[in-house]
């Protein structure tokens, strides 16, 4: 998955995220004692939007913060998706919330979703509402919601 940019340079030059279809092969290759569950949600979501989106890019904010997923479906509606494996810790909270505020007030969107394991709460600020779902909500299909 390419970074979202005009300049064709920059989406080269600009590393690529890969995600895979088996975890499973892709955790016997990592060789670590636990799986890390982060990713593996991070994995899922990015599967369950190829599965129905057909572009889907990551965004870096002007102030260099990373937003995990850009969709544009086929009507060129976009969305803007943060998957974070919970978000108890208030530093990783602000982290989440400040990039996805500024990739909205940046792309004028006016909604951005989170995706947790089990977290669901309504988030509104100045740039606009952020919905924190959890992954099987997600999964069923509430993230067509978030579309502006």
């Amino acid at each position: 998955m390419q970074i979202h940019s005009r300049s064709l340079r920059s989406k080269q030059i600009n590393p690529r995220k890969v995600y895979v279809i088996d975890t499973g092969l892709a955790n016997a290759f990592l060789h670590q004692p636990q799986p890390d569950w982060g990713r593996l949600l991070e994995n899922h979501v990015f599967m369950e939007l190829r599965r129905r989106e057909t572009n889907i890019e990551y965004y870096r904010t002007a102030q260099g913060h990373e937003v995990d997923f850009l969709v544009t479906s086929i009507t060129g509606a976009r969305a803007l998706y943060q998957v974070s494996f919970d978000l108890h810790d208030p530093t990783i909270r602000q982290r989440e919330v400040q990039a996805l505020y500024e990739a909205m007030t940046e792309l004028d969107i006016s909604q951005g979703t989170i995706v947790t394991l089990e977290d669901q709460e309504t988030i509104e600020g100045d740039a606009g509402v952020i919905r924190v779902l959890p992954a099987w909500m997600f999964a069923t299909g509430e993230r067509f919601l978030a579309m502006d």
